[in-house]
C-alpha cells in the first residue's frame, strides 16, 4: 500500500487492526502514526495508547493488546523494530488473527528485509503493509513548494533540487531546514541559492538535535543508531559539545513557555528555526529527564 492510499483511507474512517509500516522515510513514519494517536481522545490516551520499542514477546504484546479501550472506541499499540514479525510461526500468526477489533496495532520496520516473507504475504492479503521509502525529488519539490505557498514564498525549481541535495532528500531535514529558511528571509517573497548556502548547517549539527529528541524520548535504537553515524563523522569532544547545547536549548525554551516569553527572541538569526521545532516538544519532557541529561554530559 502507498502513503497515498493510507491517507485516503483515514480520511475516509476506512482502517484495518494491523498494519506494518516499512520504509527509510521516519518524517513520513512519524506524521502518520500522530494522525493514529489522533484517533484516541487525548485524556485518554495514557489508558488507549502503547508504545514499545525494541524486544517485546507475543504474551507482552498480547497484554496490552487484549483488554477493552477506557472510555474509548479504540486503544492503540505501536511497536518499533522488534523482532516480534521477523520469523514465522505458528503462535505468532494466531495472535495476529487474535487481535481483536477495538485494537489497531502497528509494526515499524525501516527495512522490509527483517520481516518474514510469509507474514509479510499474511498482511498484504489481511491487512496492510504500507511503503514509507524515499520519496523522488519531483515528490519532494511539489511538497516544499506547497509548504512555500502556505507562507506566501518562492523557490526555483533549481534551487529546490539544489536545496534537497543538500538535504539528503530527508524530508525531517527538509522540514527542518525550510522553517530556518522562511524566518531567514523575513518578509522577502523569494527564497534563494545564497539563502541556502548562508544557513544550511552542516549535516553534523542537524544530526545531533536528533540525537537529543531520541535520548529524551526514550528511543533508546534510533538514538544509538543515529550516535554511531556520529562517531564516524566528528570527534567525540565535538558531539558531546553539540549534545549539550542541544539540551540546554530544550530547558531554555521550557522554562521560557512557563514565564509567557516570546521564546524566539532569545535565539540568534540562524537559530530562530529551533524555536517553532522546541517550543512543539518540549512538553513532552519534565526538567527532571533534561536535567539528568545535562548532568550525564558534564560528567564526561
Amino acid at each position: 500500500m502507498t502513503v497515498e492510499q493510507l491517507k485516503k483511507n483515514l480520511q475516509a474512517g476506512s482502517l484495518k487492526n494491523l498494519y506494518v509500516f516499512c520504509g527509510e522515510e521516519e518524517y513520513l513514519v512519524r506524521s502518520y502514526l500522530q494522525r493514529f494517536r489522533n484517533l484516541i481522545p487525548e485524556e485518554m490516551r495514557e489508558f488507549n495508547l502503547f508504545e514499545t520499542e525494541g524486544e517485546i514477546t507475543l504474551e507482552q504484546l498480547s497484554e496490552l493488546v487484549s483488554p477493552y479501550p477506557m472510555l474509548s472506541d479504540k486503544k492503540l499499540v505501536i511497536v518499533r523494530e522488534s523482532s516480534v514479525l521477523s520469523a514465522y510461526d505458528k503462535r505468532t500468526e494466531e495472535f495476529l488473527n487474535s487481535v481483536p477489533d477495538y485494537a489497531i496495532v502497528i509494526f515499524t520496520e525501516q527495512l522490509a528485509s527483517k520481516v518474514s516473507k510469509k507474514l509479510i504475504k499474511i498482511f498484504e492479503d489481511k491487512w496492510d503493509v504500507v511503503d514509507f521509502s524515499k520519496r523522488t525529488t519531483t515528490e519532494l519539490a511539489a511538497w516544499i513548494n506547497l509548504r512555500l505557498k502556505d507562507v506566501n514564498k518562492t523557490i526555483s525549481r533549481a534551487d529546490c533540487e539544489y536545496f534537497i541535495q543538500l538535504c539528503g532528500g530527508a524530508m525531517s531535514k527538509i522540514d527542518l531546514e525550510l522553517d530556518k529558511m522562511i524566518a531567514y528571509t523575513g518578509e522577502r517573497s523569494s527564497i534563494t541559492k545564497n539563502d541556502i548556502d548562508d544557513m544550511l548547517p552542516a549535516d553534523n549539527d542537524y544530526k545531533v538535535y536528533e540525537l537529543a529528541d531520541r535520548v529524551l524520548s526514550g528511543r533508546k535504537n534510533e538514538a544509538y543508531r543515529i550516535l554511531a553515524e556520529l562517531k564516524q563523522e566528528a570527534e567525540p569532544i565535538a558531539v558531546l559539545s553539540g549534545f549539550f547545547n542541544q539540551l540546554n536549548y530544550i530547558y531554555m525554551v521550557k522554562n521560557l513557555k512557563k514565564d509567557g516569553e516570546k521564546i524566539d527572541e532569545f535565539f540568534p538569526a540562524n537559530r530562530k528555526f529551533l524555536a517553532k521545532k522546541i517550543a512543539a516538544s518540549c512538553s513532552r519532557y519534565s526538567d527532571e529527564q533534561i536535567r539528568r541529561a545535562m548532568t550525564g554530559c558534564a560528567k564526561y
